[in-house]
């Protein structure tokens, strides 16, 4: 009952809403916001843990290791190899129990090694120790999202067949949006496929992207508005509600750069924006309603790598701008930020650990035969689609062709980090002499 609990999860986002998650079910885990009380239960990204000094005042290593009973490792398939090794070389085997969680069919880490697909795998020599959790609390199995998902990961070796219940899923379930640009309006719980292939040069989107984005947009602008109208300002009750109107939509981008990409909408939103707030062009740094994406942690601000912010101006301060941080409810001067970006538009990995009402994804946009569009189709994956869609609580617009939709499906992220052949090894040492004393994973 007086346990020490850490929890944790690569980015700012995903930590988040791990620790939200848990203190918004009281009737569930009764304990739980009581702990969060007496802090003894706590919430960091990976790299914060691996930062913040103990009790005795120095950082996590060997031999002075993170002073927890349970750590709560969240979203474990971005982790990589060097991330997973730093983190298990800080934990008390004797002291410490860890909870891995993570979902194997999302994108795999940026950097190397496939860590939590080599622990998670059914075959693999942890499987004694392995329980699959099947009740989504996202969306609900049998809705749009729920089969489209399972669609996508069925292990078959008749792809065509796939794609074709994949395609037949969005055609029946949802309105297919064809070239005409015909659409009905979004239901709860549906899915819904564009596949215009007429592209804006001005803005690098799709004209239905673009109705998606305005319509959604059009609400925020409105809620930012009411904010600048108000003789109060920006209160927390103000800002509240301007976050959970940020957070009923989110496009998503496979890309960063080009058409149909993070820089595309982002740029396509902040026009939006601007020109409905009447603000003369973008070329302030900071201007009302602005939404960012920190890139760097700080320590000593308490931000992480991941953490989205709306930016707005100090009502008795002229000239000061505040940067909102919803997640945590943290207000904190605009300049003092470390490194960011645009934020109304982020991509497809940097959205793992979060979820949002009606999701867009963008799928790279292939016209042509060139390198630009080589590396872009080379993102399309089965992965990156899955990871997409299981975004969406009630509605998912995906903005891709046939082709692109059907490439991704076919396309499946293959890794070998090695670290599945060692534990196998591992296995059969403990199989044939026992466990020394001395032995520990050879993570």
């Amino acid at each position: 009952p007086e346990a020490k609990i850490y929890v944790t999860a690569p980015t700012g986002k995903a930590k988040s809403r791990l620790i939200e998650s848990l203190i918004e079910r009281p009737k569930i885990f009764p304990n739980v916001g009581r702990a969060y009380k007496d802090n003894r239960l706590l919430a960091n990204t990976i790299h914060m843990w691996l930062s913040s000094p103990t009790d005795e005042g120095r950082r996590p290593d060997e031999t002075h290791c993170l002073e927890c009973d349970i750590l709560v490792i969240d979203e474990a398939s971005m982790i990589d190899s060097e991330i997973a090794f730093n983190l298990f070389n800080v934990i008390d085997t004797k002291k410490t129990r860890v909870i891995v969680l993570g979902d194997m069919y999302q994108l795999a880490a940026v950097g190397p090694g496939a860590v939590y697909a080599d622990i998670s795998s059914p075959d693999n020599a942890l499987k004694g120790i392995l329980t699959e959790l099947k009740e989504s609390h996202r969306f609900k199995g049998s809705s749009g999202i729920g089969s489209l998902s399972k669609l996508i990961n069925q292990n078959t070796a008749d792809e065509e067949n796939q794609i074709s219940e994949i395609l037949s899923l969005l055609n029946n379930h949802g309105p297919l949006i064809q070239k005409n640009g015909k659409a009905g309006s979004a239901t709860t719980e549906d899915i819904f496929l564009s596949t215009d292939l007429k592209l804006n040069p001005k803005t690098a989107l799709i004209s239905e992207a673009e109705k998606w984005i305005a319509e959604n947009m059009g609400r925020y602008a409105e809620a930012v508005q009411d904010i600048l109208l108000s003789e109060k300002g920006a209160e927390e009750k103000e800002l509240e509600n301007l976050w959970h109107v940020l957070n009923s939509f989110k496009p998503i981008a496979a890309v960063r750069k080009g058409p149909m990409s993070v820089q595309a909408v982002n740029n396509y939103c902040q026009k939006l924006l601007l020109s409905r707030l009447h603000c003369p062009d973008n070329s302030s740094e900071f201007y009302p309603g602005k939404v960012i994406i920190v890139r760097k942690n700080d320590l000593s601000l308490g931000v992480s790598n991941g953490d989205i912010a709306i930016i707005f101006e100090d009502k008795e301060i002229p000239g000061q701008w505040n940067a909102y941080i919803g997640d945590t409810k943290k207000i904190l001067k605009a300049q003092l930020l470390p490194e960011y970006d645009v934020g109304f538009c982020i991509t497809v990995h940097q959205s793992q650990g979060s979820g949002y009402d009606n999701i867009g994804v963008f799928m790279p946009f292939i016209e042509g035969d060139n390198a630009e569009n080589t590396q872009a189709i080379g993102l399309a994956t089965r992965e990156l689609l899955y990871t997409a869609v299981t975004r969406a609580k009630t509605s998912c617009w995906i903005f891709s062709s046939i082709e692109v939709l059907s490439r991704s499906i076919r396309t499946r992220t293959k890794r070998n980090g090695g670290l599945a052949s060692r534990l196998k090894e591992f296995s059969t040492t403990v199989e044939k002499v026992g466990v020394p004393e001395n032995l520990t994973l050879p993570l």
